[in-house]
């Protein structure tokens, strides 16, 4: 059966639908990410404030019934740098002089 494009229309703005609610449902903060559906192939666009959300975006995309293939073009404003702290169990070198 060949589903016209009407049909197909329809199926992807579906897919859309669900994906972004998914998203918007149970990750709020990632409301911000775009998403566009092409013959079931999803792409995600956008910004996200760590590698975590990013990964967290495309996990749950790719759970979202209808979703053949998922296309990430999930950008990563500041990735999560821990800063460096001297570690009080550092053994102190001493330069012989």
């Amino acid at each position: 059966m060949h589903r016209g494009e009407i049909g197909l229309d329809r199926v992807d703005r579906e897919v859309e639908r669900r994906v972004a609610n998914f998203l918007a449902k149970h990750f709020p903060r990632l409301r911000t990410v775009e998403v566009e559906v092409c013959q079931g192939v999803v792409t995600i666009f956008g910004c996200v404030n760590s590698f975590y959300e990013r990964q967290l975006c495309i996990n749950c995309c790719q759970r979202v019934a209808g979703v053949v293939r998922l296309i990430d073009q999930v950008e990563v404003l500041e990735p999560h740098n821990y800063p460096l702290r001297p570690s009080i169990y550092r053994p102190q070198i001493a330069m012989a002089g």
